[in-house]
C-alpha cells in the first residue's frame, strides 16, 4: 500500500458551519402546598406560579400537567414572567394543553418584554428557524441580543452565528467572535468551537493555530466531535501544535468513537500504515468498515481491496 501522504490533510474541515444549542427549560423552586393554595386561590400571582410548579413535578401532590397548566396561566395572566415563560414552553411543546406555537410565541413574547432570560432565548430559537411562525432572522437576532446581553452563553453563541453568517444583520465577523469570545468563556464548547475556527481561518481575528488549537482542545475535551476532529488533524501536521501522530490517533479515536465518518476514515488509515501506532491492518480494515457504511468512498475503496487481498474461505 502506498505511504499514507498527511500533507494532503485537508483543514477545510476548521471552517464547518458553526454550531448551536436548542430551547432550554428549567425548574423553579417550591413551598408549603396547603399555604400555598390559599394564597392561589385568592389570585396571587406567586402562589399559583408555585402551585403549578408543585402539580408540573409532582411535590406533595400526584403530578398533574393538566392542573400545571391551568395554573401557570392564571399566573401568566396576572404578569408573572416564570408562569408566562412555562405556560409558553407547554404551548409550544402540547404538554397539559393542545399544542399552539402562536400561543407559545404570545407568551414567550410577554416573558421576554419582562427581561425573561429563556423566554428571549427561545423567541430566537423560533424565529430563527420559523418554528411555528414566519421565519425572521431581523428579529431573532433582537432576542438573541436581549439574551446575550444578560451574560446566557447559547444567545451569545447564537448571535454569533447570526453574524458569522449575515442573517438579520449584515455578516460582521469581529462581531461574530467577540459573542464567541463571551460564550467561550463561560466554558459553552460550542462557542469554543466556533471561535476556534475564526482564528484557524483568521476570520474576524488574527489568524492563530495555536490559539485554535487550544480552543479545540477546550471543546473536543468536553466531547464535541468535531472540534476532536480538527485537534486530532492539526496534531498529524504540526500546525499550531507540535506534530505528534500519536496525540492526533488518541483524538481520531475520540472522534471515530462517536461515528464521526472522517475520523474513522483516517484512524483506519493510521493502523494501516502504522503513523503514530504499530501497523495493525485487521484495526484499520474495522475502521475502514466504519467509514464505508457511512458512504465514505475511499474507504470503500480500501475495504473492496483488503478483501480481495484476503484468502477465498
Amino acid at each position: 500500500m502506498n505511504s499514507w501522504n498527511w500533507g494532503m490533510v485537508i483543514l477545510v474541515t476548521i471552517l464547518l458551519m458553526p454550531t448551536d444549542t436548542m430551547p432550554r427549560a428549567h425548574a423553579a423552586k417550591g413551598s408549603s402546598f396547603e399555604a400555598l393554595q390559599k394564597l392561589a386561590e385568592g389570585g396571587d400571582a406567586n402562589a399559583q406560579f408555585m402551585i403549578a410548579e408543585r402539580y408540573r413535578r409532582g411535590d406533595g401532590v400526584a403530578s398533574d400537567w393538566v392542573e400545571a397548566a391551568t395554573w401557570y396561566r392564571k399566573a401568566a395572566e396576572r404578569g408573572n414572567a416564570k408562569a408566562q415563560y412555562y405556560f409558553a414552553l407547554m404551548s409550544a411543546e402540547g404538554l397539559g394543553i393542545a399544542q399552539n406555537v402562536p400561543d407559545a410565541l404570545r407568551w414567550y413574547r410577554k416573558a421576554g418584554e419582562q427581561g425573561h432570560l429563556d423566554a428571549q432565548y427561545n423567541l430566537g430559537v423560533l424565529y430563527r428557524d420559523g418554528s411555528g411562525v414566519s421565519q425572521d432572522h431581523a428579529e431573532a437576532v433582537i432576542w438573541f441580543r436581549k439574551a446575550a446581553k444578560q451574560g446566557d452563553a447559547g444567545a451569545q453563541n447564537a448571535l454569533g452565528v447570526m453574524f458569522q453568517q449575515g442573517r438579520g444583520d449584515p455578516k460582521d465577523l469581529k462581531k461574530a467572535a467577540k459573542w464567541y469570545q463571551q460564550a467561550a468563556d463561560q466554558g459553552l464548547d460550542l462557542a469554543q468551537f466556533n471561535l476556534g475556527n475564526l482564528y484557524g481561518a483568521g476570520e474576524g481575528v488574527s489568524k492563530d493555530m495555536m490559539k485554535a488549537g487550544e480552543l479545540f482542545f477546550k471543546a473536543g475535551g468536553q466531547g464535541h466531535v468535531e472540534a476532536q476532529f480538527n485537534l486530532a488533524s492539526l496534531f498529524a501536521i504540526g500546525d499550531g501544535v507540535p506534530q505528534d501522530l500519536g496525540v492526533a490517533a488518541t483524538w481520531y479515536r475520540k472522534a471515530a468513537d462517536q461515528g464521526h465518518m472522517e475520523a474513522q476514515f483516517f484512524l483506519g488509515a493510521m493502523h494501516a500504515e502504522g503513523r503514530g501506532m504499530p501497523q495493525n491492518l485487521e484495526e484499520a480494515l474495522k475502521w475502514y468498515r466504519m467509514a464505508a457504511q457511512q458512504g465514505h468512498r475511499e474507504a470503500e475503496t480500501f475495504v473492496n481491496t483488503f478483501d480481495a487481498l484476503m484468502p477465498k474461505q
